[in-house]
């Protein structure tokens, strides 16, 4: 009698069959986990039960064969939190001295972009003034309805534009205010700073999936011992968003709204059925980016 087993709900093309079988005492021989079913050949042997003494010398045993399983995917939730390689851990340092940036681009007819980015993020409240001379600054028009900046050597910081920051990418800041100004060679510089001590964090609870692969040893491609199946590390913003020694907490954002997945811990290797091994890649959508204000 041969009995088929689907051992996951939702991939009925992975199966396991077992199979009742008697045989002699003084001729059993256990087959080699490479070896095949005699007509479903696309099933490994995996095991045999104990032999039970079925009288007379005869063995009665059940023997396991299994399909090599494909990728299968499940998805859920995990708490998974940014790992503590991004400066004080998920919080980032905080910027409220002034910084340099200059007029990238035109402004439209609400926003107006400008660079370096720093590690300003989108939602940040920052207040940006003239820094120029006063022939320069007399022509400059703060809009969203605030008067013309006037003959001054520098306006002041404490009266400069208070304005949100909309969106970072390449390089470049957005906010929601319109810098009107001159156009010259040298475009006039301005400073920004973070109006408050805002903090940007990943939420604990994110999105996830678990990715399993299969491979059998000595039958799937280039696999012989446990080892050889290629395992990857666990993803650390470290290494992928440091920039001149700091971390680039813009480009991780923008990862972030990418919607892609990381892996969240190291790759691990377990054996599954007979030879078979299962690699298990634990990976989370930090798409939730919480913001403290």
């Amino acid at each position: 009698m041969l009995l088929t087993e689907y051992p996951f709900e939702d991939y009925p093309e992975a199966t396991i069959i077992r199979q009742i079988y008697l045989q002699r005492f003084d001729s059993y021989v256990r087959p080699g986990f490479t070896s095949t079913h005699p007509t479903r050949t696309d099933h490994y042997f995996c095991s045999d039960s104990p032999l039970e003494d079925a009288g007379l010398g005869v063995g009665r045993f059940t023997r396991t064969w299994a399909k090599i399983p494909p990728q299968r995917i499940e998805y859920g939730k995990k708490i998974w939190q940014l790992p503590e390689a991004v400066g004080g851990g998920s919080q980032r340092p905080e910027r409220t001295n002034w910084q340099n940036v200059t007029w990238e681009s035109n402004p439209t007819a609400s926003t107006t972009r400008f660079t370096p980015a720093g590690d300003f993020l989108p939602g940040d409240q920052v207040v940006i003034g003239t820094k120029r001379f006063r022939a320069f600054a007399s022509s400059w028009n703060i809009g969203n309805g605030l008067p013309t900046v006037g003959n001054a050597l520098f306006y002041p910081p404490d009266e400069g534009k208070g304005c949100t920051v909309t969106a970072v990418a390449d390089g470049m800041i957005t906010v929601d205010a319109l810098f009107e100004g001159p156009q010259y060679v040298g475009q006039p510089s301005l400073s920004i700073k973070r109006a408050s001590t805002s903090k940007t964090r990943i939420s604990p609870i994110v999105a996830s999936r678990t990715i399993y692969d299969y491979f059998l040893l000595n039958i799937s491609p280039g696999i012989t011992t446990p080892d050889d199946i290629e395992k990857e590390d666990a993803f650390d913003p470290s290494l992928e968003f440091m920039r001149n020694g700091q971390f680039d907490v813009a480009g991780f954002y923008n990862l972030v709204l990418l919607g892609n997945y990381i892996n969240a811990e190291v790759d691990t290797v377990e054996r599954w059925m007979g030879q078979i091994y299962e690699r298990i890649r634990i990976q989370v959508k930090p798409g939730n980016y919480k913001r403290n204000t």
